[in-house]
């Protein structure tokens, strides 16, 4: 694709700024457009890599677009270049890696009967590493490229990938990577989409593991438990843990409790407090919230749905419709139903503990 060509293709998708990178033969090339409501700087470019800084109103960050060298035994060069890159950066600056990575990273990023070897993905795997990047996690399809053959002679790979800094994840963190549909091509599109979408309903209440190094935690909760509330004892819980709430918010947050805030959220077992990253842990817990997210859901009629009222609706119409069954069980089949699932019996020992 030579420069009249990319300026014609960005035209007709509502582009008007366009730099190219040219493919040898039909494979390769890179290909970069934007419109006038960003800024967008040339670092450099290559066959591989294109390196940009993107501004605008509210974001400035680099963007490397990649393409992986087709070459198994080349492909380090690629990476090599990314660390060299990275160098030139400052810890806080954001930065996104995204593209064709032409490399799997683990067995199970590939689907073939026919070869399943992934030789490459230990170098790859140490690339992000070297850069302090970590993967967005994407939802959507799984595989991103295939050799559009039928049968045992098909293969499928999950090859495209978008890596960023732990700066960008805490400015970023409700960004959402869509993997499309492999249509048109052997490789299916990506969108990154960082605009913040419509949330679901309020976190439900959680006990934080950082409440315990505060010598209050006890008489708050005692405090909390020790008030009269008239009702079932549900609503009589409930108010007893919005009365905990209430005080708790008198606690105040100090440099260790926050540190083993992030640790629990992150899901990482440290046996050293010594590290007082807390921006590494807050990265994983962001990470871990992208990973989580329900961006889209079959309905019981089979209909996809991703906007996000419409996905609490089919929730709803799940369960509803497992709770709303009319099937009448006696009390001797269900009784039947349950053993047949082999359930853990007490002891003597228990059952005297519990009586």
């Amino acid at each position: 694709m030579d420069v009249e060509q990319g300026r014609v293709l960005a035209g007709n998708w509502g582009y008007n700024f366009c730099n190219r990178v040219s493919s040898i033969g039909q494979s390769g090339g890179l290909l970069i457009i934007w419109d006038e409501s960003v800024s967008v700087s040339i670092y450099s470019m290559n066959k591989n890599l294109i390196h940009v800084y993107i501004s605008d109103n509210q974001n400035k960050f680099w963007v490397s677009c990649i393409y992986g060298h087709p070459k198994t035994h080349l492909r380090y060069t690629v990476w090599n270049q990314l660390i060299t890159f990275k160098e030139r950066l400052q810890d806080n600056e954001e930065w996104i890696v995204m593209g064709d990575f032409n490399q799997v990273l683990e067995t199970k990023d590939k689907l073939s009967f026919k070869d399943t070897n992934i030789r490459g993905a230990e170098l790859l795997r140490e690339c992000p590493d070297s850069c302090m990047l970590s993967e967005v996690p994407p939802a959507g399809q799984y595989f991103t490229w295939t050799n559009n053959r039928e049968g045992e002679e098909g293969t499928w790979e999950r090859i495209d990938r978008c890596f960023a800094s732990h700066a960008w994840f805490e400015n970023h963190g409700k960004a959402t990577l869509y993997n499309l549909p492999i249509v048109y091509s052997d490789h299916g599109a990506f969108v990154l989409s960082t605009e913040e979408q419509e949330g679901f309903t309020r976190r439900p209440y959680r006990f934080e593991a950082m409440w315990l190094t505060n010598n209050e935690c006890e008489d708050v909760v005692r405090a909390a438990w020790n008030n009269d509330f008239q009702g079932s004892p549900a609503y009589v819980f409930v108010q007893k843990l919005k009365k905990e709430k209430e005080i708790r918010k008198e606690i105040q947050v100090v440099a260790e409790q926050e540190q083993i805030f992030w640790m629990q959220k992150s899901r990482i077992n440290w046996i050293l407090y010594g590290d007082r990253n807390t921006k590494f842990y807050h990265a994983v817990t962001t990470r871990r919230r992208i990973r989580n997210r329900i961006t889209g859901i079959y309905t019981l009629r089979g209909t996809w749905r991703t906007h996000q009222q419409e996905i609490k609706e089919a929730f709803v119409e799940h369960f509803k419709d497992i709770y709303n069954q009319n099937e009448e069980l006696d009390m001797e089949t269900l009784r039947n139903k349950v053993e047949a699932l082999n359930p853990p019996r007490l002891n003597d020992a228990q059952q005297e503990w519990l009586s």
